[in-house]
């Protein structure tokens, strides 16, 4: 699955190009024993993959090899492990002498249009991304298509001015350190997708804790002989959080007493299901949605009225983020469906 948002697009090829890959770690306001241990992990980040500079909490990760001249920036691909490069192949110059040549570092995509999985892949890596691609059909205007993967949430898509924007978040669990690797995606002038191996960061996960990477760029093109300035920036927002142990959504009617219940196991049922919808009848005033965070078993718990489109939570997969769930209300049903059987 994919949220999608699409715009128009020139087809302007003739750009200089400046590509920046920049990170900045951020602190919610926490006591002073948590900001204590926050500073510990801000001292023991390791910046992978490359040089690095630190200056006032703000990072400057290595630049990949830069793409070609009309290939322009499209996205941000992130994974939990490096992409090591290919074994050189040796060649026999013209010398007689043996000689190593570097592969190619660039990883081509396949475009999953149409399909259950995800939208855009690379080659059997594991990892998550958000992408502005140009497609155009025929003879008509080029346009623009944004999406990401569904791991994202808080999701932005900005058109303003000389700039397109993308911003999202990222969660990941505190049981476990998290390492992230940042991938700049390109497309070319014939339409194909690719990601050049990036940099990334290893920190201690500490709830709250927030660190952010962006990848921009800026391209003069020339037309009619004036210059004007283009521009991409993907941002990504990686937050620590506790895993979630449990979760269960009670129905309440207007007299607050609970009318039924679903568990987790009904809700991700209802959620894979290709029409996902919470159906609730008439009787149904709101609903509460009560989750257990699995280190402190603290308890959370939100309410959604019926001036609520949608149920909206996060739960913890093997992959060691938390997905989001977003799952549409219908009210006013005039009875549940019959795969659901509510408690």
């Amino acid at each position: 699955m994919s949220r999608m948002k699409r715009t128009k697009a020139d087809g302007k090829r003739n750009r200089i190009k400046r590509t920046e890959i920049n990170g900045k770690r951020n602190e919610t306001k926490r006591s002073f024993w948590s900001k204590a241990a926050a500073c510990a992990a801000c001292v023991a980040i390791c910046l992978l993959s490359g040089g690095c500079s630190l200056t006032e909490g703000n990072f400057r990760l290595a630049l990949p090899e830069v793409a070609a001249g009309g290939d322009r920036l499209s996205g941000i691909f992130i994974t939990d492990k490096p992409i090591e490069p290919g074994t050189p192949e040796i060649i026999l110059n013209s010398r007689g002498e043996l000689t190593a040549r570097e592969q190619d570092p660039r990883i081509y995509a396949t475009l999953n249009e149409g399909s259950s999985q995800t939208p855009v892949s690379f080659g059997g890596l594991e990892g998550y991304g958000i992408y502005s691609l140009q497609f155009q059909s025929g003879s008509s205007e080029p346009y623009n298509t944004v999406f990401a993967d569904d791991i994202f949430t808080d999701l932005h898509f900005t058109v303003s001015g000389d700039e397109n924007t993308s911003e999202a978040s990222l969660y990941v669990s505190t049981v476990h350190p998290f390492t992230c690797y940042f991938h700049p995606v390109y497309q070319q002038p014939d339409g194909q997708v690719y990601l050049l191996p990036g940099s990334g960061i290893s920190s201690e996960s500490f709830e709250g804790v927030r660190y952010s990477q962006s990848i921009s760029e800026s391209q003069t093109v020339n037309s009619q002989g004036q210059e004007e300035t283009e521009g991409s920036c993907f941002t990504v927002t990686v937050i620590a959080a506790a895993p979630v142990e449990e979760t269960e959504v009670f129905l309440m009617d207007k007299e607050n007493q609970v009318i039924g219940s679903l568990s987790e196991q009904q809700l991700e049922a209802l959620f894979r299901k290709e029409d996902s919808s919470l159906q609730l009848p008439d009787h149904v005033a709101y609903v509460i949605l009560q989750q257990t965070k699995a280190e402190t078993q603290t308890l959370c718990r939100s309410l959604f009225d019926r001036r609520t489109e949608s149920l909206e939570y996060m739960v913890s997969e093997e992959d060691g983020y938390l997905h989001s769930r977003q799952l549409p209300l219908v009210w006013n049903a005039d009875a549940a469906p019959e795969t659901t059987q509510y408690r």
